[in-house]
């Protein structure tokens, strides 16, 4: 997902929030943990501000659609 992609504005405002947050609730609402960085305190303070709203069935279902699944596949039997 890239926070400028369209859908990801229009849900933005839908929900009167950043498309940090937005990608941040529909995070936890996968049950993944996002790991949310920024070195700006404001911003830190901005990201943990995402249990004011829930994310609809529907728009998780356009938001899943736009995932890059840009993740690690880390295998902790294979840690030294």
């Amino acid at each position: 997902m890239r926070m400028t992609h369209p859908k990801m504005i229009e849900l933005s405002e839908k929900y009167s929030c950043t498309p940090a947050q937005l990608m941040i609730r529909w995070s936890l609402q996968h049950g993944y943990v996002p790991l949310p960085k920024s070195v700006d305190q404001a911003r830190i303070i901005e990201n943990a501000q995402v249990d004011a709203f829930e994310i609809s069935v529907e728009d998780m279902t356009s938001l899943d659609r736009l995932d890059e699944y840009l993740v690690t596949d880390w295998d902790p039997t294979d840690a030294d």
